[in-house]
């Protein structure tokens, strides 16, 4: 299973895909439009992932074209990302490598959690 982060603007979004170990296979931006969500289509094509976005005005649109493409596609409210909303290091690639993440240690379960607990499993993760 991977696990794929979307941080999504106007113009462009970033994707950051990480193994079921957590290990970042691939970062990388296209268009935000449906020809740059078919470019994360043909990289996945037989392969089982899942992606989690923040909503926003801008991911909206491209969550529910992958949606219709069959691809199990997550929205999270800004309000349960505490850790990029309040990040002090705010990058796509971070953000997108964080998205995953939460995805990856079951966004419906950290929902719930304590936000220092999940840094904690973070810091442990990646060290």
């Amino acid at each position: 299973m991977y696990y794929v982060g979307h941080d999504g603007h106007k113009d462009n979004s970033v994707f950051c895909i990480t193994t079921s170990s957590g290990n970042v296979k691939e970062t990388f931006e296209v268009p935000a439009t449906p020809a740059g969500m078919d470019v994360l289509l043909e990289k996945m094509k037989g392969k089982r992932f899942k992606v989690l976005a923040e909503a926003s005005t801008y991911t909206i649109d491209l969550h529910d074209y992958l949606v219709s493409k069959g691809v199990e596609s997550y929205l999270a409210h800004p309000h349960d990302l505490k850790l990029i909303t309040e990040s002090c290091r705010k990058t796509d690639r971070n953000d997108s490598k964080t998205l995953a993440s939460y995805l990856r240690l079951s966004y419906d379960a950290l929902k719930s959690m304590t936000t220092r607990f999940f840094k904690l499993i973070l810091f442990k993760r990646f060290r």
